[in-house]
């Protein structure tokens, strides 16, 4: 009995301390939050890809952004579940005062990391394949969504300053000869709310342009390089067309779309006269 008891307790971990427990919780925390915020700096870096152009005034990324989706989801999963796990196995950093490590009644595999003594523990050939196979399996996994991901910056479509409008591919190769301001066909004006997930919700305005051929472009207030350029770009647009050819939705919206974006009265009154002026 005493046997059983003895091997039981070998087992046994200590409970960590407060700042081990706050370290694993605050490191959980960033593999989360950090994750949102690689997904931000990629935006910014294709963003700025397509502003290389001197002449680009806007552009609309392409769902190929979703390739470097793998990658913040894998970054995102290998944090949580390895700080979950040394969380949940009581692995400790800087140890706990009021434990005696190496002691009969825990674990004797059990030190904190910092400690010298946890050079010294034997680790099972078995244990030291298993770990191995992990590490080659994250690391190839790695690779992949890392080769992956740079094809995500390059899709997009960009509006320049004569309002042509030129496509590119995955590739950041020109997957046509592009469409000018002479292929556009029908406009449509209209404002979003948008509701958002891992984002905060927000109003939008944008236009949608369609071409002869049937090909659509859109591109929001958020794809120019400022609020300027958006209002000069939209209403410069719109009055290349016939009133017919324009359609309005959302114009009940504007006020609230001047308001979340924090707009001037000048810039407000431009709003409204791009969405109530058909001429």
């Amino acid at each position: 009995m005493g046997r059983k008891k003895q091997k039981k307790n070998t087992k046994r971990r200590p409970p960590l301390s407060l700042i081990d427990k706050c370290i694993y919780y605050l490191a959980i925390g960033v593999s989360y939050i950090g994750t949102l915020f690689l997904v931000f700096r990629l935006e910014d870096l294709q963003r700025s890809i397509a502003f290389i152009d001197t002449t680009v005034i806007a552009e609309d990324a392409h769902m190929s952004f979703l390739f470097a989706a793998p990658l913040c989801l894998f970054l995102e999963i290998s944090g949580l579940v390895f700080f979950a796990v040394q969380l949940s196995n009581k692995t400790p950093i800087f140890g706990n005062s009021k434990v005696k490590y190496g002691q009969p009644q825990w674990d004797s595999s059990c030190y904190p990391i910092f400690d010298k003594r946890r050079k010294s523990v034997r680790i099972k050939a078995s244990d030291r394949r298993f770990r191995k196979s992990i590490l080659i399996v994250w690391l190839v996994c790695f690779i992949i969504v890392s080769a992956i991901a740079p094809i995500g910056l390059f899709g997009r479509d960009c509006l320049h300053g004569d309002y042509s409008i030129t496509v590119y591919n995955a590739l950041n190769l020109t997957s046509d000869s592009g469409y000018s301001q002479e292929d556009y066909q029908y406009l449509t004006l209209r404002t979003r709310y948008i509701s958002g997930y891992r984002i905060a919700s927000r109003w939008i305005y944008e236009m949608e342009i369609e071409m002869s051929d049937g090909k659509k472009f859109t591109f929001d207030n958020g794809d120019f390089k400022s609020c300027e350029k958006c209002l000069d770009a939209m209403t410069n647009i719109k009055r290349s067309f016939v009133s017919e050819d324009v359609t309005v939705i959302g114009e009940e919206n504007v006020d609230d779309v001047a308001v979340f974006l924090g707009l001037s009265e000048s810039q407000t009154k431009e709003l409204q006269k791009l969405f109530t002026n058909y001429k």
